[in-house]
C-alpha cells in the first residue's frame, strides 16, 4: 500500500498514520518531493482524541511552487535592477529573558553573522508577555547563528523558513563639509539613482550649538 511513499519514524511509540490516510495519499499524490520555496493556499488542522506526551494533531496544507506564482523579473541589461538573495529566516518565542539579556543576544547574533535581528512583542501561553526573536542570515552563517540562539538565549527550539530577499544597490560616500565629514548613503534601481540620505549620527554631530 505504501510502496514508493516516504516515511518517517520516531517521536511516538504508537501508530500515527492510519491505513486509510496512507491510502488517500497514495491515490491522490502524483509525486513526493521536498520543496523549500512555496506559496500556501489553504490549511487544515485536525486534533486526535488519543493522549500522548506530545500534541496529537495533523496539519495539512495546499501549496503551490513559488516559481509558478511569482511574476518574472523584468529583463536585465547591464546592472541588475535589484539584488536577489536566498536567505533563511529563524524565529522563536521567548518569555523568560530580561531586557539586558535580549540586548546581549542581539549583539551576539550580529557577531555570529546575522544580517538582521529584531524583537517583536507577543502574547504567549498562560497570557504571558513574550518576545518573538526574528533573525535573518545566509547559508554560510546559519550554523553559527543557530548555535548562538541555543547558547545565548533560553530557547530550546526555533522555526526556519527559506525566504527570498530583494534589495536595492547601495553606495556610501563621505562628503567633506565646513563642519566636518559626513556619510551619505545613496540608493540605486539598476543604474538609476533613486535617493540619498545622510547618516543620522553624522547629521546630529554637524549641528552647531
Amino acid at each position: 500500500l505504501c510502496s514508493g511513499m516516504p516515511c518517517k519514524t520516531g517521536g511516538f511509540d504508537k501508530e500515527m498514520t492510519t491505513p486509510t490516510g496512507a491510502a488517500i495519499l497514495r491515490a491522490c499524490v502524483d509525486e513526493f518531493i521536498n520543496e523549500d520555496s512555496f506559496v500556501q493556499i489553504k490549511e487544515g488542522i485536525g486534533i486526535g482524541t488519543r493522549r500522548h506526551t506530545k500534541p496529537n494533531f495533523l496539519r495539512v496544507s495546499l501549496r503551490e511552487s513559488a516559481e509558478t506564482d511569482t511574476p518574472p523579473s523584468p529583463p536585465q541589461s547591464g546592472t541588475p535592477r535589484w539584488i536577489e538573495e536566498k536567505l533563511t529566516l529563524i524565529e522563536c518565542n521567548i518569555d523568560d529573558m530580561t531586557g539586558e539579556d535580549f540586548g546581549f543576544l542581539q549583539s551576539s547574533l550580529f557577531e555570529a553573522g546575522a544580517l538582521d535581528a529584531v524583537f517583536i512583542p507577543c502574547t504567549m501561553k498562560k497570557n504571558r508577555p513574550g518576545i518573538i526573536v526574528s533573525v535573518l542570515c545566509n547559508h554560510e552563517k546559519l550554523n553559527a547563528v543557530r548555535e548562538t540562539l541555543f547558547t545565548r538565549s533560553t530557547t530550546i527550539g526555533f522555526r526556519e523558513t527559506a525566504v527570498n530577499r530583494l534589495s536595492l544597490r547601495r553606495e556610501e560616500e563621505i562628503l567633506q563639509t565646513e563642519n566636518g565629514p559626513v556619510r551619505v548613503k545613496k540608493v540605486y534601481l539598476g543604474d538609476a539613482f533613486l535617493r540619498q540620505k545622510m547618516e543620522y549620527d553624522d547629521r546630529i554631530a554637524l549641528k552647531k550649538d
